[in-house]
């Protein structure tokens, strides 16, 4: 199995955003699935594809993640990411970095690049000084409309997922206070994954995982590493309708709600073919999945070849699996 899947965040956004969300999301897929393709002969190919597919939607002002991120209560952005690589178990992330608009880009310097895991504003401000980065100009151009529609509406994240505890709360409201992320596996069975912000973890023998949702709940029942620990208990017992890997999210975001009464959403690979996972307990999350198998890679990679360094994506035809509400799968070529 060859493949990529991406989420937007565990929360039900606006009406009025929604295929706009979806769009770009579809197209942050495609973009990780084709660098997957491009790269299919190196063993870093899967953490090339989450890492653009995770920069796309960090670049996209329709998702809580780079431009567009929520803001502090102060009207300020604050940005975290992590990335994953499961072939040696290592991580490289970001905590409230300000000055530099792809969070998840210095997550893997900091990853390939130092002796640590994990580096806070000042020192992952210094260290991308020091790795060639740019600061941007002015921390305030990363800010949008919607990200100010988001503050005003909810002044703290408690308030925007108790959308999805109260029944009586107003359905038509957005609780768009999530993040986005991306898994991959490619050709030589290496996985990484990326979360901007949000859990991840990635292990070559068992799969990947990215998380997203109430971060303190996430935390607790250490819901990344519990999803590859259920698969991995049920990858040999057979399964009557359902692959293991959605089975274990089932029971992972039961037993978070059940423990720590928390809500979020999770995309995963396992390392059994066709073995593509995931699922929510929010009210909604947008994901989106692509795979080797349900496309004609002679033509993709034909088509790669021609067009060099310098792909044009909107031109090659790929079929991408998508979704939104509980229990929709839909499919399209684009």
């Amino acid at each position: 199995m060859v493949a990529i899947i991406v989420h937007g965040g565990a929360a039900k956004v606006a009406a009025n955003v929604v295929e706009s969300k979806l769009a770009h999301l579809r197209c942050a897929a495609k973009i990780g699935f084709l660098e997957l393709v491009r790269k299919k002969s190196r063993p870093d190919a899967a953490l090339d594809a989450v890492e653009k597919a995770v920069r796309c939607m960090e670049d996209s002002p329709y998702f809580n993640a780079g431009y567009g991120s929520s803001l502090t209560n102060n009207g300020h952005i604050e940005m975290d990411a992590i990335i994953t690589d499961g072939r040696n178990l290592n991580f490289g992330a970001v905590a409230s970095i300000t000055d530099y608009s792809n969070p998840v880009s210095l997550a893997r310097k900091i990853m390939e690049h130092s002796e640590h895991c994990l580096f806070g504003r000042d020192g992952a401000h210094e260290f991308a000084r020091q790795q060639g980065f740019v600061p941007i100009s002015d921390p305030q151009q990363l800010v949008n409309d919607l990200a100010k529609q988001r503050l005003d509406e909810y002044k703290t994240f408690r308030n925007a997922i108790e959308v999805d505890k109260i029944a009586a709360t107003d359905k038509t409201k957005p609780d768009d206070h999530d993040t986005v992320g991306s898994v991959a596996v490619d050709w030589f069975g290496n996985f990484a994954a990326a979360t901007s912000t949000g859990g991840a973890y990635a292990d070559n023998e068992i799969g990947a995982v990215s998380t997203t949702g109430h971060g303190e709940a996430i935390m607790k029942v250490c819901l990344a590493r519990d999803v590859l620990y259920r698969y991995e208990k049920m990858i040999n017992q057979p399964m009557e309708t359902m692959n293991p890997m959605q089975r274990a999210i089932i029971e992972s975001l039961e037993s978070m709600k059940q423990r720590v009464d928390g809500y979020g959403g999770i995309i995963a690979i396992g390392n059994g073919h066709g073995d593509i996972g995931f699922g929510f307990n929010t009210q909604a999350m947008p994901w989106a999945y692509i795979t080797v198998d349900d496309n004609d890679m002679d033509q993709i990679m034909a088509m790669i070849i021609d067009q060099n360094d310098t792909i044009d994506s909107a031109k090659i035809k790929i079929r991408i699996h998508y979704g939104y509400h509980i229990d929709e799968h839909l499919e399209i070529i684009e």
